[in-house]
């Protein structure tokens, strides 16, 4: 099991990798969705935090990062994707192709 070290001013915090829908990037903070509707907050850059993460975990668009685990949907022509908590997110042009094809791979491993 990866664990991932949350810490803002408030609070030290060990979070399961897995637990995690998807991470927001939002004037400076990130918001962590986690799989039991909280919401968690981390005071670090995306890119930092991004390299801390398995390759199931991919950057959908400039604020957001996704667990493939937690994909629904894909939406080819709208360039959406839904998770399983029923957030949708659109994804970059750029990123679409590379999104498709990770979770492509993560079903495949999956069947």
């Amino acid at each position: 099991m990866k664990y991932l070290k949350i810490e803002c001013p408030k609070y030290l915090r060990k979070v399961h990798v897995a637990d995690i829908h998807c991470i927001i990037s939002q004037d400076g903070q990130l918001t962590l969705e986690m799989n039991n509707d909280d919401k968690l907050f981390h005071c670090a850059p995306l890119k930092e935090l991004q390299q801390f993460l398995p390759d199931t975990f991919i950057k959908i668009n400039r604020n957001v990062i996704i667990n493939t685990a937690s994909v629904t949907t894909i939406q080819k022509m709208s360039k959406a994707v839904t998770l399983i908590n029923g957030r949708e997110f659109s994804v970059s042009r750029r990123q679409m192709p590379h999104v498709i094809k990770v979770f492509s791979k993560f079903l495949n491993e999956n069947e």
